[in-house]
């Protein structure tokens, strides 16, 4: 009886093993297109990526960049539009290099973990040095001449000024002497009024006496 129950113990594990055994973890492999690329520093670039079962069974895996850290403090970072699931599966990478990445070769290195694992896939991208813009701007200069005409219209102007003002103190001259001719003709008859008073008063005086 205890043997039977052993053997009815371990039936469910030999067949869970055997199963696992048929039916195990698979492997992946990684294809890129394409493979490598060349750009300038402070552009990117684009690669597709496609994720297939390269043996056993489909359980779900994730792609990553095995080596981000090291391109990261390079100047060089990928982003990557699906990093899992279950193969196969694909998606596009963009490869973002820094203005101020050296110019040089450089290694990027595909890798899918999980259940599903993978090899190494190399992208090779080529970094050559940035790109600069140069800018010319033309001056243009003017020369302004002034002709002579412009000098004798001031001439003319100075002159119709000056005889102006003459014919303006010409014409005040007389009406200052009016008034103190005027004004002398009141005194004299106010004299001669006087005298006359005088002498009215006078010979009445002598009337009374």
């Amino acid at each position: 009886m205890r043997n039977l129950l052993a053997v009815f113990l371990l039936f469910p594990l030999i067949m869970a093993g055997t199963a696992i055994a048929q039916y195990g973890y698979g492997t992946s492999s990684i294809s890129l297109n394409p493979n490598g690329a060349s750009t300038a520093a402070g552009s990117s670039v684009q690669t597709s990526y496609t994720v297939n079962l390269a043996s056993g069974n489909t359980w779900g895996t994730t792609l990553g960049i095995a080596n981000q850290g090291s391109l990261s403090s390079q100047g060089i970072t990928v982003s990557l539009s699906d990093s899992s699931g279950d193969p196969p599966f694909s998606g596009t990478a963009t490869i973002a290099v820094s203005p101020s990445a050296k110019p040089g070769t450089y290694e990027v290195t595909f890798q899918a973990s999980g259940d599903d694992p993978s090899g190494p896939t190399n992208y090779t991208i080529t970094v050559t040095g940035a790109t600069t813009s140069t800018t010319s701007s033309t001056t243009s200069s003017s020369t302004t001449t002034s002709t002579p005409s412009t000098s004798t219209s001031s001439s003319t102007s100075s002159t119709t000024s000056t005889t102006s003002t003459t014919t303006a103190i010409t014409t005040s001259t007389p009406s200052n002497q009016y008034p103190q001719q005027q004004s002398n003709i009141p005194l004299y008859v106010s004299i001669l009024a006087v005298i006359v008073l005088i002498a009215v008063i006078v010979a009445a005086f002598k009337m009374q006496k």
